[in-house]
């Protein structure tokens, strides 16, 4: 069959008022399936904008949480950076070695110097 007998076919389709897809206008020439042919690329965009927007907002949080991470460490280097720089301190001189001591002796032993008196307060409960 040529091109000509398939396109004389197809006419004589649409002058019964037989459409392919069965249905008929009221002037008997055939209505294309316009919905369902054009809701399938819809579907497939919102689809894909959904996903772009679910990827967006979970960077998002990934990164508010790499921040918060990164603040945490930022803190802790800048401790641990003040604890070097007067240890640092401590070691450049002899008169700082006493203070050094004394610090540890009365921080974390609990000594005290002869003749003195060390008060602790304890909270009510």
């Amino acid at each position: 069959m040529s091109l000509k007998g398939k396109q004389s076919g197809q006419s004589a389709q649409n002058i019964s008022g037989n459409a392919p897809n069965g249905k008929s206008a009221p002037n008997g020439q055939s209505v294309p399936n316009k919905k369902r042919e054009s809701f399938i690329p819809y579907f497939i965009l919102t689809l894909i904008a959904g996903y772009a927007v679910f990827l967006l907002i979970s960077t998002q949080v990934e990164i508010q949480n790499k921040k918060n991470e990164y603040d945490t460490i930022h803190n802790k280097l800048l401790e641990v950076r003040a604890a070097n720089e007067e240890l640092e301190r401590y070691l450049k001189g002899d008169e700082y070695i006493y203070e050094y001591m004394e610090g540890i002796a009365r921080g974390k032993l609990s000594y005290a110097h002869p003749r003195e008196r060390i008060y602790y307060i304890m909270p009510s409960s």
